[in-house]
C-alpha cells in the first residue's frame, strides 16, 4: 500500500487513514464495475487489524492483488503461442539488395564499416553493393543476407 500511495503522490496521513483506505477501495470497486479489472483483494492483511490502534502502519505494509480482465489474459495467451509462419519474403535480387541492405543497416544504427565487419566483407565492397555499382552483387545476393547484419534478416 505504501508503494501505491507514493506512486499516486499521496501523503501517508495517519489521521486520515480510514478515509484514504475507503477512497482506495472505492476506486478499485469502480475499476471492477467498469471491467478494467476482474478482481482485487488484499494480501498480507488481516481485517481484524483494522480494529486496533495504529492499524494504518500495518495497512501500509499490505499489498493488493489485482486480476486483469479475461480480454487481457486472452491477448497475452495469444502472444505466448507459437508464432504463425509468415509468408516468405521475396529473395533479394541484384537490383534491390543494396537498397534493402542500406535500409536495414540504418535501422540497426550501424555504420558501413560496422556492418561490413559483421557480414565479413570490406567496407568498400558494402558501399558498392549499397550503391548498386558492384559487378559481383548477383553472385553474392544469396550470401550477404544469409550471414546477416546482427543476424537479423536484411529485408
Amino acid at each position: 500500500m505504501k508503494t501505491l500511495l507514493e506512486a499516486a503522490d499521496l501523503e501517508e496521513n495517519r489521521r486520515r487513514g480510514a478515509r484514504i483506505r475507503e477512497r482506495l477501495e472505492q476506486a478499485l470497486e469502480r475499476l471492477l464495475d467498469e471491467g478494467v479489472i476482474s478482481a482485487w483483494q488484499y494480501d498480507r492483511w488481516d481485517e481484524a487489524t483494522a480494529e486496533q490502534r495504529d492499524w494504518f502502519d500495518q495497512w501500509l505494509q499490505a499489498t493488493i492483488v489485482v486480476e486483469p480482465p479475461d480480454e487481457v489474459l486472452d491477448h497475452y495467451r495469444t502472444l505466448l503461442q507459437e508464432p504463425k509462419a509468415l509468408a516468405p519474403k521475396p529473395a533479394a535480387t541484384a537490383a534491390n539488395l543494396g537498397e534493402q541492405l542500406r535500409a536495414h543497416r540504418k535501422r540497426l544504427g550501424l555504420t558501413q564499416l560496422e556492418a561490413a565487419e559483421q557480414i565479413g566483407i570490406s567496407r568498400s565492397y558494402l558501399a558498392r553493393i549499397e550503391n548498386g555499382s558492384s559487378q559481383r552483387v548477383g553472385k553474392d545476393a544469396d550470401r550477404v543476407p544469409s550471414r546477416g547484419v546482427n543476424s537479423v534478416p536484411a529485408c
